[in-house]
């Protein structure tokens, strides 16, 4: 174990940040609803920005105290190699451990300057699974398609649970299904195009090998058993007759 006994310290910082960095990102995406119910625009905008910023934050937050914490230490590969240590066994039971190891690797890529990648001191691989999921209510709801698009997002929309009256209910689904299918159209397009590429591509690749068969395999001419007035050509193995 290294000397330094602010190891543990730092591990525990650098997940109580990451803790914090999530709590305050769920907390202002739950209240997206809220500010478009009340069209709360400026608000939502300024939610956005805070969002955007807030990982960098806490990101610059930890690492002035773990500079702190670790003083002449703060390179150290062997420190950091305890402090990945400790940092995972706190993460190993959390559902986004993947991504808290990532907050992990932000803070020590600072510290090193890392070009490239460290395996020493950042998590590569994933050194956790995430963790089970406490049961719940589902986070995601499935609606049949029944040919009419602007069904679907009719009936989207009369499940969200807005303290809130709709101006026009039916013209926004018939909106936004416009929108969709439009763009599903243009998908659909894209896709044929890319199949009809790849179709011709193979044609000509078929071609171009059956050219090579005929023309640049290895070769030999000897006579037809078919008629003694006419020869054909014969790979080494296989005869290749010309009628």
């Amino acid at each position: 174990m290294n000397g330094n006994g602010n190891v543990e310290a730092v591990a525990t910082a650098i997940h109580e940040a990451y803790d914090a960095y999530q709590s305050r990102f769920r907390a202002i995406t739950r209240r997206a609803s809220e500010r478009f119910v009340r069209r709360e625009w400026r608000e939502a905008q300024r939610d956005a920005s805070e969002r955007i910023v807030l990982y960098k934050h806490r990101v610059d937050e930890v690492l002035a105290q773990t500079r702190a914490m670790l003083g002449d230490c703060v390179t150290d590969v062997a420190t950091w190699e305890e402090i990945k240590w400790m940092h995972g066994a706190l993460i190993a039971e959390r559902a986004d451990c993947e991504i808290a190891e990532s907050f992990f690797n932000s803070v020590t890529r600072r510290i090193f300057s890392t070009v490239g990648v460290n395996p020493l001191v950042e998590y590569v691989f994933p050194d956790n699974e995430p963790g089970d999921i406490d049961d719940g209510p589902p986070v995601t709801r499935r609606y049949a398609w029944r040919g009419d698009t602007a069904d679907v997002v009719r009936r989207m929309l009369h499940d969200l649970s807005w303290d809130a009256r709709w101006r026009d209910m039916d013209g926004d689904a018939e909106r936004v299904a416009e929108r969709i299918d439009a763009e599903l159209l243009t998908v659909r397009g894209s896709l044929a195009s890319t199949r009809s590429r790849c179709s011709r591509r193979r044609s000509f690749a078929t071609r171009a090998r059956i050219s090579w068969v005929a023309c640049c395999a290895p070769t030999i001419t000897s006579r037809c058993p078919c008629s003694s007035r006419c020869s054909t050509v014969a790979t080494a193995s296989t005869w290749m007759p010309c009628c």
